[in-house]
């Protein structure tokens, strides 16, 4: 028993003093910054992450310095140290040369307002000011979409956790909808046509990272719309009608619409390129006024939740399911539509809704999606295959099996360093769709979801 017990407590003691010589030997007496002209050395010290009295070794100090690579401010970061005032103390040297302003920017991008985007010209201004703020403007051009917008953000919280964001922004914008007319040989066609919307706005919102993957904001928004009282056709049409559809005349008054928003993200994706695992979640809530001659409030909730799950080399099984509702008073350009790229693939784009928008909608997509070219981690070109379902309803129906929309189809993305992802898909129609196709090819930024 006693052998037992000194095997124990020399064991322990082993242990203890592992653990002891596992802390840093070295401690940090102050930091000297050097070469930041514009930055200010609060800003260096939030993103160094080191206090005085801190223990400090070689793997800590590495840490330290790819936390100021990677804000972007600098060209260079360089690390050295010197004896302190103290036997174990250290003083850090940081020597930094900073980057110019502006950067440059293009590529593809996304917003919540009208998805997908191509940057045409756009510039960011990093550190503005040396406050650790950054300044983005950008000429964009999306499917149904043209315009320019900015954004600023700034930390206003020694963390960094708390920050301030606006967004300004001025686009033009077409609404889609279709009408049936029969032909004179007695067939039916599904003829295209396009409302152009004028949207501005102004948002500003406070941001709150709980963590690295959970962030939080809240804030306030005024934009105005601009509905064209007349439209024109997309492509060739058998006729077209004499003014716009009922649905849409009530709301084609200039609107000024303010209010509330609330938004929520999780995101635990290893890649906002090519995820091979990890989950993402939004959910965003506004409620909101319309001050202008419709003067009339309406409230707006949606989700959307993303799971990636890595087979095997580079193999990623990558799911979606999302939902939206709004109340009365929606107006059309704020409801929802269905059909086409970024919802039930197979179907015209944004077909598989009534010409006013629907009032709620759900939909899950599903994809397999594997490396044609490049390494499994990084694939320049990637295949895929999916099944979308989705379902609109408007307000006082009631939920029907036989009004879930599903395509499947096969597709390929093309993932390009310099600007984005570039992709195809082919969709079939499972079920009747609104415009009667076979099958529809795709173009698209980005993946699908």
């Amino acid at each position: 028993m006693k052998r037992l017990l000194i095997v124990i407590l020399v064991l322990l003691c082993t242990v203890l003093a592992g653990l002891a010589g596992a802390q840093p030997s070295l401690r940090l007496e102050r930091v000297e910054i050097t070469g930041n002209e514009r930055t200010a050395s609060p800003v260096v010290l939030r993103h160094l992450a080191l206090e005085p009295g801190d223990g400090i070794d070689a793997d800590i100090l590495d840490a330290a310095r790819t936390r100021l690579v990677l804000t972007g401010y600098f060209k260079s970061v360089d690390f050295s140290t010197q004896p302190g005032s103290a036997r174990g103390d250290v003083v850090l040297k940081v020597a930094l040369e900073e980057r110019g302003n502006p950067v440059f920017e293009t590529g593809f991008g996304y917003n919540d307002l009208n998805g997908w985007f191509l940057t045409l010209l756009g510039v960011r201004f990093d550190n503005t000011l040396g406050e650790d703020s950054q300044l983005r403007i950008g000429l964009r051009l999306g499917f149904r979409m043209a315009g320019m917008d900015g954004e600023w953000r700034k930390p206003i919280s020694e963390s960094g956790r708390l920050a301030l964001n606006t967004k300004l922004f001025v686009y033009g914008t077409n609404q889609l909808f279709y009408q049936s007319n029969v032909t004179p040989g007695g067939a039916t066609s599904w003829d295209a046509y396009k409302q152009n919307i004028g949207r501005a706005g102004l948002e500003a919102t406070l941001q709150y990272a709980l963590n690295d993957a959970v962030r939080l904001e809240f804030g306030v928004g005024a934009a105005g719309a601009s509905p064209d009282s007349s439209f024109s056709a997309v492509g060739d049409v058998s006729s077209t009608p004499s003014s716009l559809p009922d649905e849409l005349l009530p709301d084609t008054k200039d609107a000024t619409i303010t209010g509330l928003v609330f938004r929520a993200f999780r995101d635990t994706r290893n890649s906002d390129v090519y995820p091979t695992h990890g989950s993402f979640l939004r959910a965003t809530l506004n409620a909101n006024g319309d001050i202008g001659e419709r003067a009339q409030a309406f409230t707006k909730a949606t989700l959307d939740a993303r799971v990636h799950l890595h087979i095997h080399e580079g193999w990623v099984l990558s799911n979606r399911v999302g939902g939206g509702v709004t109340s009365r008073g929606t107006p059309y350009y704020e409801r929802f539509l269905l059909g086409g790229n970024y919802s039930v693939r197979g179907f015209a784009e944004l077909s598989l809704s009534p010409t006013g928008g629907d009032d709620a909608y759900w939909l899950v997509n599903e994809e397999l999606r594997w490396p044609l070219a490049g390494s499994p981690g990084r694939p320049r070109v990637v295949g895929l295959a999916f099944l979308d379902a989705g379902q609109g309803i408007r307000h006082g129906e009631t939920l029907n099996a036989d009004d879930i929309d599903v395509g499947a189809g096969y597709g390929v993305r093309v993932l390009l360093p310099w600007a984005g992802t570039l992709g195809m898909d082919v969709g079939i129609p499972l079920t009747d769709g609104g415009t009667d196709e076979r099958f529809r090819v795709h173009l698209l930024l980005g993946f699908s979801f």
